[in-house]
Parts: C-alpha cells; structure tokens; sequence
C-alpha cells in the first residue's frame, strides 16, 4: 500500500468505535518485512533447534537401549525383576520400607521412614529424600529380635 493508504487506515481507525482493535491491525501491517525475518532468527529458530536437538537425543536414547538390551542377552544376561515407577506409589509387593533410627551400622544421623516425604515415585523415577526434621523410631534394625514398631527410644535430626 501506499503511504496516503495507510494514513487514511489509521484515521479510520481512530474515528471506529473499535479503536483498539484497529489500532492493533495498522500495527500489523506496519510491520517491515525484515523485522518478520528477524523475529523468526531470534526466537523461533533456536526453538526449533532446540527441539529438534531432545527429539533426536531422544530417540538415540531408545535405540542405546534396544542395543544394550540385546547384547546382554547375548552374553547370556537375563533380566531377573524390574520396576518402571510407573505408578503415583511405590509398589509394597515390590518394595519394603525400613523403618527404625538403628544408624544402619554406619552410625548414620538419620531414621527411615515409610512417610510419602521420604520415598515416593515420580515421571518414572523412584526418589528417596533425606529431610532435615527431628524424628524418633526404633533403636534396632527391624529384624532384630528386639524390634518394636513403637519403640521411640532413638532421636535424630534427619529422616530418609
């Protein structure tokens, strides 16, 4: 268009009862051609490559695992138990909590717990979190003889 053209668009647009909606038409149009070519080299571009570099990472992941699979089982591996977390809990025909402050042999300063804080899956990982938090349990390991589920004997400052 020309530049009276464009003027007489913008009058128009200032005498409409759409001012605002107008306004941001003539905006539209008066952006330059070049400015659309750089808007695209800065933002959309590196979004693009970005997303084409996790698809293709992506996808090398699957097949490093297709391969890693099959030579395994070609030495004679077998895959004996597996868990994919692929539930909100943790799977307790699968899995056991210990729960007690014994130190673990190791004189750890912390208590296992069963509490979700602690151990909880997630986007198919299985995470478990120590906390800062004062917590009391068992002084022994839950199977020693001595063990009593509401022994609160041991105090400690963390939880696992």
């Amino acid at each position: 268009q020309t530049e009276e053209g464009v003027s007489q668009i913008k009058t128009r647009a200032e005498d409409s009862k759409e001012h605002s909606l107008c306004k941001k038409v003539v905006r539209i149009r008066e952006i330059k051609p070049h400015a659309t070519t750089q808007i695209m080299k800065t933002t959309l571009l590196p979004l693009w490559l970005l997303f084409l570099a996790v698809t293709t990472v992506a996808s090398q992941c699957r097949k490093y695992d297709r391969k890693q699979r099959r030579a395994l089982k070609r030495q004679g591996w077998k895959r004996i138990w597996y868990d994919r977390f692929d539930k909100k809990l943790i799977k307790r025909n699968k899995w056991r909590h210990e729960i007690n402050c014994a130190g673990g042999g190791n004189f750890e300063e912390q208590c296992y717990t069963d509490r979700p804080e602690n151990a909880y899956t997630s986007n198919g990982f299985l995470h478990i979190v120590a906390r800062q938090e004062t917590w009391q349990g068992p002084a022994v390991d839950d199977d020693h003889p001595d063990y009593d589920p509401q022994d609160t004997s041991v105090r400690k400052d963390f939880t696992s």
